[in-house]
């Protein structure tokens, strides 16, 4: 019996390697899936099934395997995978990375981290401002290097939902790591969700700006407490590493007011 060919994408993020493996039905989301996981190093290949078998157990990766038409069953899988990866980076390097639940954006002299809790807008924002310049770093984890200093990017797409569905806007040509130097880090916490058209752009103007009118600036001690609240791995991590990285008293705290 004749071997059919199959499609497969190799890539990994910090220690942990991945392969996504598209056959029969599910070969149709072989090129969205190329798009979406364009910010990570993506190897692709077409290839038997025995040699894909016998590639994946030399590199030691995990395997996806979408073979179904429907997009619910290929999002199912895409949530799996990212999931995934998070999940194996945190295990593997728990001690020396703190995993913030927040998105990231950044320019030239600063880092801004937005918190709230899920649905307040943080993805929408993120991809707002990358729109305005800002550079890319998480739109869900965010990612601290504590032994390093940096910023560690997560290049997984942006995901924006709303009533009519879920919206998903690729990354590209994003750093692997942003230092944090003598860069300030602004912490915004969203006490608010953000909904319309005319909130987004006075976020923008948040940013730009940082007028007080917006803007709670809160006393460093709360600011922390808040980032510390918000951080998954706070029992494993080095603490004092950590601490000196969120409590500079070059960093600051806000609390978004209602706009």
């Amino acid at each position: 019996m004749r071997r059919r060919k199959i499609r497969s994408l190799y890539f990994s993020f910090r220690k942990v390697s991945v392969c996504v493996r598209f056959s029969g039905d599910g070969v149709r989301w072989y090129n969205f899936a190329k798009k979406i996981f364009g910010g990570f190093d993506l190897r692709k290949q077409n290839i038997l099934e025995k040699q894909d078998a016998e590639v994946r157990h030399k590199r030691k990766k995990k395997l996806f395997v979408v073979s179904s038409s429907s997009f619910v069953d290929f999002w199912k899988i895409y949530k799996r995978l990212t999931r995934y990866i998070v999940r194996k980076t945190l295990l593997s390097e728990r001690e020396k990375l703190a995993f913030i639940h927040a998105s990231a954006v950044y320019n030239r002299r600063k880092i801004y981290i937005i918190l709230g809790k899920s649905g307040f807008g943080k993805s929408t924002a993120c991809k707002i401002l990358l729109q305005k310049g800002f550079g890319y770093i998480s739109d869900d984890t965010v990612i601290i290097d504590v032994k390093k200093k940096v910023l560690v990017v997560f290049p997984k797409p942006i995901e924006i939902k709303s009533a009519k569905g879920i919206k998903i806007y690729p990354v590209y040509d994003v750093n692997k790591e942003i230092k944090i130097g003598r860069k300030k880090i602004a912490f915004i916490i969203l006490k608010r969700q953000i909904k319309s058209e005319k909130d987004y752009r006075d976020f923008v103007s948040i940013f730009r700006n940082t007028p007080e009118i917006h803007l709670e600036k809160l006393q460093a001690v709360d600011g922390v407490l808040m980032v510390l609240r918000n951080t998954a791995n706070l029992r494993n991590l080095d603490e004092s590493s950590y601490l000196k990285i969120i409590s500079r008293s070059s960093n600051d705290f806000y609390l978004l007011r209602k706009i």
